[in-house]
């Protein structure tokens, strides 16, 4: 789903950038689950979520 998003948006070496993303995606959730201050948790996904659309250059909401 997402290389196939990637490819629609003309990101060059969608694949690779896929397979970027969906880790660091997954990462930033497995960590934010184990930390047990909710502020820290929420604040490790928000950096993910900019992160991930600065480099996609997406815009932010």
């Amino acid at each position: 789903m997402i290389f196939r998003q990637l490819t629609e948006m003309g990101v060059g070496d969608p694949k690779t950038t896929a397979i970027s993303v969906s880790a660091e995606l997954m990462g930033s959730l497995s960590l934010a689950r184990c930390e047990p201050d909710r502020k820290a948790s929420d604040a490790l996904l928000e950096s993910a979520r900019k992160t991930v659309k600065a480099r996609l250059n997406l815009p932010e909401k």
